[in-house]
């Protein structure tokens, strides 16, 4: 995972935790809020990649199970 979102779960949790929220001058859910919001952009651009990345390998895989295809009907094609 991004850096960035552990950084931001472990701010999250770091908050939680302590009382800064009970001081009143942090709304806490504003500030939830935000960073969960942060947290749902990290995820987005990481599923983004991982959805290419994807898409790459399954082209791969179709292509070498044509080569194999190619290859399964030339060897039965020798042996008839």
């Amino acid at each position: 995972m991004n850096p960035e979102a552990h950084k931001i779960v472990e701010e999250l949790e770091t908050f939680m935790r302590s009382a800064k929220y009970a001081l009143g001058n942090i709304d806490p859910f504003a500030y939830m809020a935000s960073k969960m919001s942060r947290l749902q952009v990290i995820l987005a651009e990481e599923q983004e990649k991982v959805a290419a990345t994807m898409k790459r390998q399954t082209k791969q895989l179709i292509i070498v199970t044509w080569g194999l295809l190619i290859l399964t009907v030339g060897l039965l094609l020798t042996l008839a």
